[in-house]
This record gives structure tokens, C-alpha cells and sequence, in this order.
């Protein structure tokens, strides 16, 4: 799985995710969406992250990671 840059690695009540975690839950949001490109990783508040990843064939998907 590509990152897209873009908004990628931002918490959601808006800080900045490490960059270990951001990395992490793009790995596996690709495990679940092979040949998908992250545009953001984003932590809530049950300590879940939540991947934004734009498939091959142009939809948006949100991927939901422990």
C-alpha cells in the first residue's frame, strides 16, 4: 500500500500521530485493501486507527485497524 501524503498521519481531534503508528495502520489497512493508496490515518477515541484508502478502481474506502 502506497501513503498519498495529503492529510496522511493527523489524529483526529487534531494532533499529530507518530510516525511508527501512521506507518503501522497503512500497512495494515494494505493487508486488507491490496493495490490501495492511503490518503489518512486518523486515531479515535477507542484507540482504533481509521485509514482512508482510495482503491484501484477510484473509490474511497475506510479501513478500521487496531
Amino acid at each position: 500500500m502506497r501513503g498519498g501524503g495529503g492529510r496522511g498521519g493527523r489524529r483526529e481531534e487534531g494532533g499529530t500521530l507518530p510516525g511508527g503508528a501512521a506507518t503501522k495502520a497503512i500497512a495494515a489497512a494494505g493487508a486488507k485493501v491490496p493495490g490501495g493508496t492511503a490518503s489518512s490515518v486518523r486515531a479515535t477515541s477507542t484507540g482504533t486507527y481509521v485509514v482512508d484508502v482510495r482503491k484501484s478502481d477510484g473509490t474511497e474506502v475506510h479501513v478500521a485497524v487496531l
